[in-house]
């Protein structure tokens, strides 16, 4: 199934463009600093959410550490309603260490109805401390067209890097110095 037409978006807070579908919308959500909704189909709005995360520690093995705490500690199958890990694995993204997971679950809808949902998520290693949450999420039924947009969201992200401030710098002064 071909990709809907794409658009280029630039997000400075984060310093990270991608290709987001032409006609979705951003909207404004507490805790994430990006956010992005497709239109409205069976009353469900596909979406993709971008938080960061600061890492207690700047040693190697912290992100490995984040990736199974977060998804293979046992914490997700006591909150989401019959979870189900369809893949996962590492890979880099933009030159960053990065960790991919599609997860199967069913959440509820305003009415309390089953709504079977497909889950990508995607943590990506920016530098020694942060980590950039990528949460996007489909229903169940649309997941064949809906999942290859989100990945191709995804795997368009390109992350430009936070430059060292340089040292201050004093006003050049020049003296003239008697003959």
């Amino acid at each position: 199934m071909p990709l809907p037409p794409m658009i280029s978006y630039f997000h400075k807070p984060l310093m990270i463009s991608l290709e987001v579908p032409d006609g979705w919308a951003r909207a404004r959500l507490p805790g994430s600093a990006l956010e992005l909704f497709g239109p409205e189909v069976n009353n469900y709005r596909t979406n993709l959410t971008i938080t960061t995360h600061l890492m207690s520690t700047t040693a190697p093995e912290s992100f490995e550490q984040l990736i199974r705490a977060s998804y293979f500690s046992g914490n997700l199958e006591n909150e989401l309603d019959q979870l189900t890990v369809m893949e996962s694995g590492e890979f880099l993204l933009d030159g960053y260490p990065a960790f991919q997971i599609r997860l199967h679950w069913v959440g509820h809808n305003d009415s309390g109805a089953n709504l079977p949902l497909a889950q990508l998520d995607v943590l990506i290693r920016v530098d020694g401390e942060t980590v950039y949450e990528i949460h996007a999420y489909a229903l169940q039924a649309l997941e064949e067209s809906e999942i290859p947009v989100l990945e191709h969201m995804v795997g368009s992200i390109r992350i430009i890097p936070q430059r060292a401030k340089p040292p201050e710098e004093k006003p050049y002064q020049f003296e003239i110095s008697p003959n």
